[in-house]
């Protein structure tokens, strides 16, 4: 009889999915966010794992990793942030 109401008491509870995957699939248009709150540039490609982010005076393109991405505002602000100060932003700075 125990077992029976327990049983029962499972059945009733709401079943709860989550996703492994919490990062969104692209970070296209995105403005990129330094840990010191200064906008590096915006995401306008995505390749082997890294970011390619243009300035806003379009001079300076960075190729940061993925694995540097530790926030996404999913807001209106539309940007994310990555693990690295703005000054250490330029060890990614693609040379041309």
């Amino acid at each position: 009889m125990t077992q029976e109401y327990y049983h029962k008491q499972q059945l009733q509870e709401p079943m709860i999915i989550t996703s492994m995957t919490t990062m969104p699939s692209s970070y296209l248009n995105k403005a990129v966010i330094s840990l010191d709150y200064i906008q590096i540039g915006n995401v306008v490609d995505e390749e082997n794992d890294k970011l390619l982010i243009i300035d806003r005076n379009y001079r300076n393109k960075f190729s940061i990793p993925n694995c540097k991405v530790i926030s996404v505002d999913k807001t209106d602000a539309n940007s994310l942030i990555v693990d690295l100060e703005y000054q250490e932003a330029g060890r990614y700075r693609i040379v041309e």
